[in-house]
Order: structure tokens, then sequence, then C-alpha cells
């Protein structure tokens, strides 16, 4: 009694008789057991925050250590080998440099920007069979990232491929976004430094422009912040020189490029009678597509619940001829420039035609993410009602579209509840332009249930699937 009592004058706190009790009732080895118990659960409490601020600590005090000061060449990220067949020496030196962001993850050291560089390739040449789009890239830690290099065409603006420099700033710069990249005063240096050298070794005209990818095509890209600062730079292109351009006209070369030939065909060739070999379906064989192997196909997801419809912001045609020329000149471009055919299953004609593309039950390259359980349909032409001149969809092409989307239900290719939804609806894009766009949005079958489903909960299969492996985005769409 007077050991509980001076125990408890010694804290100047009443304790509790049923303590005592306890530990009267119990054995000193009983006792030992608790105490040793008891202080063994301390220690692991303590080891616990102690591991886990360690760990915090180290995770904020990685050395970022790189084999350059700020220039990373595809060896140094150990970029897997990948041919390129097109150089941009037809007009080198260049004139128009294009800044772009990825859509991707943020990286702050090399070592995680030097992963992202490989995770970005491997999207892009496992599934579009292509390199990296851009020329070098910026991560966020401010290092230049060489990706297809100086004289490379690249594949990352319809029009300029062949004669400009592309640079993507890692990340996505839209501010509208809950959680955005902010573009820092050493990611601009450095890009600068990239276009310095670039003059100096002979790549750029020391008179180049800088414009964002927003400014030559149907994009968001770049971001808001990324765009304002590019928009400070001297060599930003204010005036909008080479805007609207082509890169002859840019160069002041001979415009002998098959999109300017077919633009210049003789007045006779627009007065002829407009004959086709079916009245409606045009198969590739008909409009003399060049032979191109597309291998893969969608019969995972067959028949398929999800119909895409785009433009093509490309010349129209209103009659077969010129529609079929129209139609070489895309091939053509797709294939020689991005390595792949023409990225919709089909395309429909001003004339009111459907022109096979890929064709039934092949994969395309029109929506990323869709393009393993999708028709892609694009209508030839610039559908977007702010434009000086812009194309207008017309009740037979529509009309036609609906006919081809009901052979795919007769044929098994669609679903009998198939649901058409317009690229924009599922990418980020301005495609397909507002009057096109209304129009489909009075399709019976208008459906934007799926929108944000991948292919895989769009058909309700098991999500380790192979198109689920190979179509899986590093938290990226690049809008090409």
């Amino acid at each position: 009694m007077r050991l509980r009592d001076s125990c408890a004058k010694a804290v100047d706190l009443p304790l509790p008789r049923y303590l005592w009790d306890i530990a009267k009732s119990t054995t000193r080895a009983e006792r030992l057991s608790c105490a040793a118990a008891l202080a063994a659960l301390l220690v692991c409490v303590i080891l616990i925050v102690y591991f886990n601020v360690a760990a915090k600590n180290n995770a904020d005090s990685i050395v970022d250590v790189a084999p350059h000061e700020w220039f990373i060449t595809q060896q140094m990220w150990l970029a897997p080998p990948f041919i390129y067949a097109n150089s941009t020496t037809e007009f080198k030196p260049l004139r128009l440099v294009i800044i772009a962001h990825t859509v991707s993850a943020e990286c702050t050291v090399f070592q995680n920007c030097a992963a992202e560089m490989r995770t970005l390739q491997s999207h892009f040449s496992g599934n579009l069979g292509y390199d990296i789009p851009y020329n070098f890239v910026i991560g966020n830690e401010g290092r230049v990232y060489e990706a297809r290099g100086w004289d490379r065409v690249g594949a990352h603006t319809i029009g300029y491929n062949r004669c400009s420099m592309a640079i993507g700033f890692l990340g996505d710069y839209r501010e509208g976004l809950p959680s955005y990249s902010k573009v820092t005063d050493l990611q601009l240096l450095r890009a600068q430094m990239l276009l310095t050298e670039g003059v100096r070794l002979g790549h750029l005209h020391p008179d180049y422009l800088v414009v964002g990818a927003k400014d030559v095509a149907d994009t968001l890209s770049p971001g808001a912040n990324l765009y304002r600062a590019i928009q400070k730079w001297h060599n930003y292109d204010h005036n909008k020189k080479y805007i609207g351009h082509s890169c002859e006209v840019i160069h002041g070369v001979n415009v002998t490029t098959p999109a300017a030939l077919t633009a210049t065909l003789p007045p006779t060739f627009k007065n002829l009678p407009d004959l086709a070999p079916h009245e409606w379906f045009i198969t590739r064989e008909m409009w003399l597509a060049p032979p191109f192997i597309n291998q893969n196909a969608t019969t995972e997801f067959a028949p398929l619940k999800l119909v895409v419809i785009a433009h093509t912001v490309s010349s129209e045609c209103t009659n077969f001829m010129n529609c079929a020329a129209e139609m070489r000149v895309l091939q053509s471009y797709f294939i020689e420039i991005l390595g792949y055919d023409m990225p919709y299953n089909f395309v429909i004609g001003n004339d009111g035609r459907v022109y096979e593309a890929r064709g039934w039950n092949r994969v395309g390259a029109h929506t990323f993410g869709y393009n393993h359980c999708s028709l892609g349909i694009g209508f030839i032409g610039d559908y977007r009602e702010g434009l000086p001149s812009y194309s207008n969809v017309t009740d037979l092409q529509q009309l036609r579209a609906k006919m081809l989307l009901a052979e795919g239900v007769k044929r098994g290719y669609l679903q009998n509840d198939y649901h058409v939804v317009g690229q924009k609806d599922v990418t980020l894009t301005m495609s397909p332009g507002a009057n096109l766009y209304r129009a489909i949005q009075k399709w019976e079958n208008y459906n934007t249930q799926y929108v944000g489903q991948s292919c895989e909960a769009i058909h309700g299969v098991n999500q380790t699937s192979v198109a689920s492996q190979t179509e899986t985005p590093p938290s990226t769409i690049i809008d090409t």
C-alpha cells in the first residue's frame, strides 16, 4: 500500500486500485514477459517510423546523375534500335520548328526520364509501327533527349513533317486539367540551347521560326502555359509567315509533290462524267491503292460495338476520278512519311461514295485506345466552321455512311446495337468539325456510353487480353 501511495505521489496521479490488484495477482515471471512484449512492440513502432522517414528522405534525395549535363543521346537513354528511312535533307537547313507536348507522365531525374523515353518509344513502335514522332524531347528535369534526331522526318504534324524539326515537352500543359505540367525556365533554356546548336551544325536556318503544333494542326498541343512561353521567344512566328503554306512554298522550291499535282488537274479532268466502277462502294482495287499489308485484325472484339467518325483535313473531291486520286495521295503520305497505311477503315468522299481504306476487320490507327475495337470512318475534307473555307457534309455522304454501317451489321462485323461517336468524343482533337459533328449526333446510333471505357470494358472481356497489353498507353495520347 505504501509503495502504491508513494508512486502515485511521485507522478501526482491517482493510480487505480485494480492495476495494483492485477500486479499483485501475477507472478514475477509473468510481469517480466509482459514488460518484454511491450518493449518489443515499442521497438517495432520505432523501427517502422524510422524506415518510413528514411525511405521518404531517400526518395527525396536521389542523386540526379546523367551521362551528359543536358544532351542525352539515344544510346544514353538506352533506346532500342530503329531504322529511319526518310531524311529532311531536301529542305535543309530547316526553317520551321514545331513545339508540342507529349501528354505523358512527368519525370524529374535522368533515370526516370530515360525510362519514360523508353516507354514512349515502346508505345509508338509497338502499337503504331513508327518511332517517337518528335526529333527531340525535353524532360521535366531540363535535359534534351534525342528521339529521331537531326535530319529525320518526324510524324508529328501532317503537312510539315518533311520540312520541320519538332520538339516535344514531356507532360501535359493544358491548364484546364485538375493537375497539369508547368514549364520551367530550365526547360525553355535547354530547348533554346538545342536550337542554337542546330543553327551551328547547319541543321537549322539562322532565320528559323518557331510555332506551336496548334498553330499548324488540329490539336490542343502545346497546352496554355507552354504555348504562352514559346510566344515570348524572339523566333516565334507572330506574323504567321509559314502557317498555312506547304513545305515547298516555305523553302521556295518547285511544287512537284503528289498533293500539288492533284490540286492542279487540267480543266478537262474536272468536266468528265462522274463514272465509277460501283454506284457507291469503291474497293482498294478500284481506286488503284498500292499494296499494303494490314496484318492486325479486330477479331478479338468482333462483332464491333463502336464506330468512330473523323474528318481527314485533306482536299475535297467531287467525282470518282478526283476522289480516287485523293485516296492515293493520302495513302502515299501515310506510308512514305509515317510508315503505315491510311488510318481509317473506310473514307467517305465528297462525291458521296464509300472508299475502302484498311477495310473490314482491320485494326486502324485513328483513335488511340480504341483502334483494336472500333471501326474508323473518315470524311474527306475539313468540317471546322471557324475556317475561312470549310467542308459541308451532305445528305448523300450521310446516307452512304449509314449504308456502309448497315452492311457491316449484315455481314457480322458490327453488332446490331453498335454506338457511333465523334473522334473528339474519345480523344484530344477537333475532329470531326462542327457541322459534321452535329450531323452524326442526330443519327439513331449516336451514343457516348462507351466514352472513357477500355476495349475490354466495352466488350466485357478479360482485362489481360493481348490487345489490352499492346494498347496500354504510357498515360498518353499524342495527337499527331
